[in-house]
């Protein structure tokens, strides 16, 4: 997945890149999202970009799928995984709602699953893995 933004910032060796938001990534959440339907995300600066620069920024197919596993996938089963092990539990309760055992248990692994991820979050970025890349400058029109 590729998009292409204009550079708004440097700071060290990363830069800021503004987007319009497009259908194809509305929903992602990787970005933070303007108020007026503009992305801001932050790159490292591998390809020596300047403040107004147009530039594209892509995704790779493999790391896209893997970070849509982890940010859906992982909560999901946690949900799903939660659920049957209330099921299972809930004989033991027979006085509880065994629903609401089965419910509560979904939310609770739910929500372990997303504490999982945010704890990776920080190990994934120092490997630089799910993160996006620079991987061209546009020429502009005015220049020769």
């Amino acid at each position: 997945m590729e998009e292409t933004g204009t550079v708004v910032h440097i700071e060290a060796d990363e830069i800021s890149v503004r987007f319009d938001r497009t259908e194809a990534c509305k929903k992602c959440g990787a970005c933070k999202l303007g108020q007026d339907g503009e992305m801001l995300i932050v790159v490292h600066n591998t390809l020596g970009a300047k403040i107004g620069d147009r530039i594209s920024v892509a995704l790779e197919e493999g790391d896209l799928f893997g970070a849509s596993l982890l940010a859906y996938g992982m909560p999901l089963g946690g949900l799903l995984l939660g659920m049957l092990l209330g099921m299972w539990i809930a004989p033991l309760f027979p006085s509880v709602n065994r629903d609401l055992i089965a419910t509560v248990g979904a939310a609770v692994l739910m929500l372990v699953a997303f504490g999982i991820n945010h704890l990776l979050e920080p190990l994934h970025k120092a490997k630089k893995k799910y993160l996006p890349v620079p991987v061209k400058i546009h020429e502009t029109d005015n220049e020769p």
